[in-house]
This record gives C-alpha cells, sequence and structure tokens, in this order.
C-alpha cells in the first residue's frame, strides 16, 4: 500500500471543504514536489477506478493541462494514484476510509459520473470519454 497516497487522500478529503487553493496549499505542505498533482490526480484516478469497476474497459490515454499533456499510463505518480484506489476498494476501505475516498471520488467529473451510475444501479459498460482537461498548469 501507498502510504504518501493514502495521506494524500486523506489531506484532500480534510481540506476540500475550504477550497481548491487551500487543499492545494496543504497538500504542497506534506508532499512538496507532487502537492498539486495529487490534487488534479487523486480525483481522476478514483474515478477511473469506480468506472472500470462499473464495467468501463476504455479510458483516455492523457490528461491535458494548459501548459502539458500527461501520459497517464506512463506517468508514475497517476498509477500510484490508481493503484492505491484500487487496492483501497479491493479491501473495503481499510487503508482509506469510505468517508475520505468518497470525498476525493466526488470532487473530479469522472467520479460524479461513477457516483450517479453507482447509484442507480447502472453499467458503465461500453462508456467512452474524452481526456480531462484541466484549466490550470502543472
Amino acid at each position: 500500500m501507498d502510504n504518501e497516497i493514502i495521506g494524500a487522500a486523506k489531506v484532500f478529503s480534510a481540506t476540500i471543504d475550504f477550497g481548491k487553493d487551500k487543499t492545494i496549499e496543504e497538500l504542497e505542505k506534506f508532499y512538496p514536489s507532487i502537492g498539486k498533482r495529487l490534487f488534479y490526480f487523486l480525483p481522476i484516478a478514483f474515478g477511473w477506478i469506480v468506472l472500470h469497476r462499473l464495467g468501463m474497459t476504455e479510458f483516455p490515454t492523457s490528461i491535458e493541462f494548459r501548459n502539458c499533456k500527461v501520459v497517464a499510463n506512463e506517468d508514475e505518480l497517476f498509477m500510484r494514484c490508481l493503484k492505491t484506489a484500487n487496492i483501497a476498494m479491493s479491501e473495503n476501505y481499510k487503508s482509506i476510509c469510505l468517508d475520505d475516498f468518497d470525498k476525493v471520488l466526488n470532487y473530479g467529473a469522472e467520479g460524479k459520473i461513477a457516483s450517479q451510475l453507482f447509484q442507480e444501479g447502472k453499467s458503465a459498460s461500453g462508456a467512452k470519454f474524452s481526456p480531462p482537461i484541466v484549466d490550470d498548469n502543472l
């Protein structure tokens, strides 16, 4: 289990109600070189994992920012976020409590879609979406 990603999810959950800037500030305090990337990667990764469990099999290959494009499966931090989200769900939220997981998940568009599908008992099978576009520099 990736303790750095687990800790970041907890920081995200504890601060997101105070806004984006405060959450990034806190993540950067605890994870100086990767805090901002964690802010964006965590919700996308958590959303992708839930959508995958709901049957989605094709995912975008990149995440686009104003100043760069991140190739998702080549970015070590993003892959760590995906793996941690998957393990957290597999072990029934022992490492990341359900409330924290849910706050991270529902911050991103993918997570909101996944939550809605889950609540309605629907599948994501056959679903496709465009690469996430983040209106910020990374």
